[in-house]
């Protein structure tokens, strides 16, 4: 099972950049489905409180494609900002600047959360987003539920018990949309993918930046300019999900 770790300072550990003049957009967004409901790496905090997207007239867009205008960037946000609750707002700044509160991790503490976990998963059998979990328990029980496997999902929401189950049963049923019943016990590499896939994994678009922000996670950014290439959503769904899982073999995510 492959190593999906988190920072060590158990900060959110994936923050999403932009450059050229382009916007934020939300983690979820990056590359079809790598998403900040279904990846052990990526912080939720900030996008479950702030995930809106704005339809913006754009002549010079792709008409299938919700583009934000830079000059409307700053009003989004703070109109967003503007909805959520004091506690809410300390959250996502204290998320954004890797400042969130650390927790401290025992043997005892980790054991009895993934067994909360495993408690959650199993009453989650008889719900439809649970069938891939269920598939793959039965295929390779060993494989689903490695330790560091559970770890990581607990670690990226923060050890609640319930968020992480219904992340971890998010991150199969993906996993069997995009790559099939076959690989859905296996880890998934590059050689999983065609050489169309391949190839888009280093078109630029989106980079890793070779440094860490102050709260040790991993920088991801997303280069958009226009026009933007033609891409099957399959195809965009399936290299997003290698590259998230790519950069969670990293013993430092």
């Amino acid at each position: 099972m492959d190593p999906i770790f988190e920072s060590s300072s158990n900060a959110s550990q994936v923050r999403e950049g932009s450059c050229d003049g382009e916007v934020e957009h939300p983690v979820d967004q990056l590359d079809g489905s790598f998403q900040s409901d279904i990846s052990p790496v990526v912080s939720t905090q900030a996008v479950h409180h702030v995930q809106k997207v704005h339809n913006v007239d754009n002549s010079t867009a792709s008409p299938s494609l919700n583009l934000v205008v830079p000059e409307d960037a700053d009003a989004m946000m703070a109109h967003a900002m503007a909805q959520l609750s004091v506690h809410e707002r300390e959250e996502v700044y204290n998320d954004l600047h890797g400042v969130a509160d650390e927790i401290v991790e025992t043997p005892e503490m980790i054991d009895e959360a993934i067994n909360r976990m495993k408690l959650e998963l199993s009453m989650m059998s008889t719900e439809t987003t649970a069938a891939a979990y269920q598939q793959a328990l039965v295929q390779d029980s060993t494989y689903v539920h490695d330790y560091k496997s559970l770890l990581a999902f607990l670690r990226a929401e923060r050890f609640d018990a319930a968020r992480a189950a219904s992340r971890f049963a998010k991150f199969y049923s993906v996993k069997l949309e995009g790559f099939g019943v076959e690989k859905l016990t296996k880890d998934i590499y590059q050689e999983d993918l065609t050489q169309q896939e391949r190839d888009g994994l280093y078109d630029s678009m989106n980079l890793q930046l070779p440094f860490r922000d102050r709260g040790g996670r991993s920088v991801l950014v997303k280069v958009v300019s226009l026009p933007l290439p033609s891409t099957p959503p399959q195809e965009l769904a399936r290299r997003g999900f290698y590259a998230g899982v790519s950069h969670s073999r990293d013993e430092e995510n």
